[in-house]
């Protein structure tokens, strides 16, 4: 949101560029796989650039649902697990088609579309993501002639494809490769190759554990400067409590970003009732864009999420996403209280 903010305010006077600017083997699987996520976190320290992280097309890759709800996948998931940790897409059995988009700043442009083919013990999904931050006027000197054109600020293209696969009846986990490209006002071009790795554990009924790293890997230069990637690590749970044809899902999730070194918890609850839900969330230590407020809607194959983001300085945000399920349905161990 910062970046965003920091956009808004250039576009206004912008005089000059600067661009410089499963039990015991399920645990023993799970404590390998998180220390192999501490070592990552380890290594990207290490190599960690100054400055704050950059990317906004990172960023904007978000679900309709509050993150440590989407995470946690209690109940039907959608496939914008994929956006926070890949693990989760093993326990999705059905293709799907999604979709996302957001409204936000009057002139911001943002969509995004995943396809999930699901094979034996996983699913194997790719996607597209677009970002536009509309136009602004650039001013220059040319000798002493002010040159003025009207470009776009910021257009931005993330592709990724995702595998997530599940190890036994309690042990799930994923990686996704990513590549993307930003164009600031349509002079510089910057490419960015990363990944994701997570894990989603299921250590007693009900109970549901997300680990995730995000956005590990580099991009080019901006001139003669990097933007640094969004890296961060996340690890959220979730309970899930049903009380005839209604359930709520208490959550709790936690992600620190290594370039801001800023850690953000969260908490949220999502309640349901046959095929609608409601849920509600609190990130601290923010203060922009801090409370979500999102509706779902799980109709057969159609799955509808709308989420409203209140701005405090900036406006406010409605995202939308839908999914269309098609295919056969197998049995799944997180087959998720599916009844609709």
């Amino acid at each position: 949101m910062k970046n965003t903010e920091q956009m808004q305010n250039k576009r206004r006077s912008w005089k000059w560029l600067s661009l410089r600017e499963p039990k015991a083997r399920g645990n023993l699987i799970f404590l390998f796989l998180l220390v192999s996520l501490f070592s990552c976190f380890q290594i990207t320290c290490l190599y960690a650039s100054f400055g704050k992280s950059g990317w906004t097309i990172f960023k904007k890759a978000q679900s309709a649902k509050f993150k440590c709800m989407t995470t946690v996948t209690a109940v039907r998931g959608d496939l914008s697990g994929v956006f926070y940790n890949p693990a989760v897409l093993g326990t999705n059995n059905q293709r799907e088609i999604f979709f996302i988009s957001e409204l936000g700043f009057t002139e911001d442009k943002f969509g995004g579309l995943v396809y999930g083919e699901p094979l034996k013990n996983g699913m194997l999904t790719g996607g597209v993501v677009y970002y536009d931050a509309g136009k602004m006027e650039l001013n220059w000197l040319e000798g002493d002639e002010l040159k003025t054109e009207n470009v776009i600020a910021q257009q931005d293209i993330l592709g990724l494809l995702s595998y997530g696969h599940k190890f036994s009846e309690q042990m799930f986990g994923g990686a996704t490769l990513k590549l993307a490209t930003s164009r600031i006002a349509e002079r510089e071009l910057s490419l960015a190759y990363c990944g994701d790795l997570g894990v989603f554990y299921l250590p007693v009924e009900n109970l549901s554990i997300s680990a995730a790293v995000q956005n590990l890997g580099s991009s080019t230069k901006f001139i003669e400067k990097k933007n640094p990637l969004p890296t961060s690590g996340y690890i959220g749970s979730g309970y899930f409590y049903k009380l005839g044809n209604y359930y709520f899902i208490p959550g709790v999730g936690a992600t620190y970003n290594l370039e801001d070194k800023e850690l953000i918890p969260e908490a949220g609850i999502e309640f349901g009732y046959d095929f609608l839900s409601l849920n509600v969330g609190y990130r601290f230590n923010v203060e922009e864009a801090n409370l979500h407020f999102g509706l779902g809607v799980n109709w057969k194959n159609i799955d509808f999420g709308y989420a409203y983001i209140p701005g405090l300085y900036l406006d406010t945000t409605h995202r939308a996403s839908i999914g269309y399920r098609f295919g056969s349905r197998d049995s799944s161990p997180v087959a998720q209280n599916d009844s609709h």
